[in-house]
């Protein structure tokens, strides 16, 4: 394989038996070649710089259960490779570097995978009984670690949605916290200057575990007082025993 085209040799006496170079009178335009697969005996799927996979069904000569294998040794008389079709995933022109591409086929049946430098996934799943002249096979599934951060981020489980549950009033951002490790407490302070002590084990069970706690199930402190964003909460005990295990400053 080189960038402007691709050649196949026997493996026994190293004989060309076909190739296939790009010309501007071809369907295939503009590809470097990077790579190739057989994923039988008379197919080749090649693989271009651009991000695409293109089909070829190779010629009677270089089909190695073809009774005419090897029955043109003229290089001018080569049948040349039929372009089938071109997978494609349609954001080939916008990536800054060349997809990886894994293969496996199994029983007449090919499975694809590219992945890009944008966080997609792309995998076509190609009977290769079924496979004819096509102009694009777009992925038979595709997802991209964009979608599967926005998905987890629209529906992951944080405390603050934890204690908008359980509270009256919403919070609109927790600004500090602290652990009271001698009380198993957590405390957390706010953007309204309230402060919410709730104990620390239920909590990080709801928050793991999905547990779904009754209001009545939390017992909950609120310290008020404060009218601005807290900043900052020290739980003097936790670091110094002589500190009165009251005082939360």
């Amino acid at each position: 394989v080189h960038g402007q085209g691709w050649h196949i040799f026997d493996g026994i006496d190293f004989t060309e038996l076909c190739s296939y170079v790009i010309d501007d009178n071809d369907i295939v335009k503009n590809e470097h070649w990077i790579n190739g697969y057989f994923p039988t005996q008379d197919l080749v799927l090649l693989f271009s710089a651009r991000g695409y996979a293109h089909f070829f069904r190779l010629p009677e000569n270089a089909t190695f259960t073809n009774p005419k294998f090897r029955s043109q040794h003229n290089k001018t008389d080569m049948q040349l490779p039929r372009w089938l079709c071109r997978l494609s995933v349609g954001n080939e022109l916008k990536l800054p570097l060349t997809p990886i591409f894994s293969c496996h086929t199994k029983l007449k049946h090919c499975q694809i995978y590219r992945v890009d430098a944008s966080g997609q996934i792309s995998v076509w799943q190609i009977n290769l009984k079924q496979l004819a002249a096509f102009n694009d096979i777009l992925p038979t599934s595709s997802i991209s670690y964009k979608d599967i951060w926005t998905h987890a981020i629209s529906n992951i489980r944080t405390i603050r949605k934890i204690l908008n549950d359980i509270l009256p009033n919403k919070i609109n951002k927790l600004t500090a916290s602290c652990h009271l490790i001698t009380k198993d407490r957590l405390a957390f302070g706010t953007d309204n200057g309230k402060i919410y002590i709730v104990p620390a084990l239920q909590l990080i069970s709801s928050l793991f575990l999905n547990n779904d706690h009754e209001k009545e199930n939390f017992d909950i402190q609120t310290l008020v007082g404060h009218n601005q964003t807290i900043t900052c909460l020290i739980h003097p005990h936790s670091e110094y025993s002589r500190y009165d295990i009251k005082h939360l400053v």
